[in-house]
């Protein structure tokens, strides 16, 4: 799909030396406005904090992981399947995963992955999803 538009209401992307325009869809875009300022306004972490991101591997959540571990927090993160847990683990650098898919809809099978995971608790809790 596609619209044609009359330029009131739009903006002009700024042109930046080797970033694509592309860009400006994911980590520059919404989904990178999303996760600084979630994390950084509202979540408020400090470096050595536990931060938790639901949604890990999608793409906010993935930026808000990366941006708990440049901050110097330990970072979790909840995904769906071993391929993307073990994405976040070895490309993220996350110091740990719960793939949700484990538990089989079991709650109570959820709750002590959580446990067994975050044994000293969660100092900020990004919820994406």
């Amino acid at each position: 799909e596609f619209a044609i538009l009359k330029g009131k209401g739009t903006q002009k992307l700024l042109d930046l030396p080797n970033i694509p325009p592309s860009a400006f869809l994911g980590a520059l875009g919404g989904t990178g406005l999303t996760a600084y300022f979630g994390l950084l306004r509202v979540g408020l972490p400090k470096a050595g904090d536990t931060v938790l991101v639901s949604g890990a591997a999608g793409a906010t959540g993935s930026v808000v992981c990366q941006i708990a571990k440049i901050l110097g927090c330990k970072v979790y993160g909840i995904a769906g399947g071993s391929k993307k847990c073990n994405w976040l683990k070895e490309e993220l650098g996350l110091d740990g995963v719960i793939d949700y898919k484990a538990a089989n809809g079991d709650s109570g099978a959820f709750q002590k992955l959580l446990r067994k995971t975050l044994k000293g608790g969660v100092d900020v809790f990004f919820d994406n999803v």
